[in-house]
């Protein structure tokens, strides 16, 4: 599900861009400072695409059981690199660019 703003929710969102600081950098920590009441999911069930780079193969293991789960134990997936409505449905444009190679579909 791709959820689009109203108009007046990203004019919010842009006049305090430079105002709020992002606790960690990225998008994320910038909307949880803005929307402060809202409920955050747990992790268990929020993870990124790419999300076992990186880890001790015992992690990737516990990850790998998570994502694969019967009935679903993850229920937000988020997408780095090309956002997929931005490519093809039988090609991953990540493929296109090095910089987001490591977010290609295998």
């Amino acid at each position: 599900m791709v959820i689009e703003p109203c108009n007046c929710t990203f004019q919010l969102l842009m006049e305090h861009v430079n105002e709020i600081e992002s606790y960690n950098g990225g998008d994320q920590g910038y909307l949880n400072e803005v929307f402060t009441w809202w409920h955050r999911i747990p992790k268990h069930m929020n993870f990124l695409k790419h999300f076992w780079v990186g880890d001790e193969d015992d992690v990737k293991r516990k990850k790998t059981e998570l994502f694969g789960a019967e009935p679903p134990i993850l229920y937000v997936l988020h997408y780095l690199g090309m956002k997929p409505w931005l490519c093809y449905r039988d090609y991953d444009c990540n493929f296109n660019s090095d910089i987001f190679i490591e977010f290609a579909t295998d």
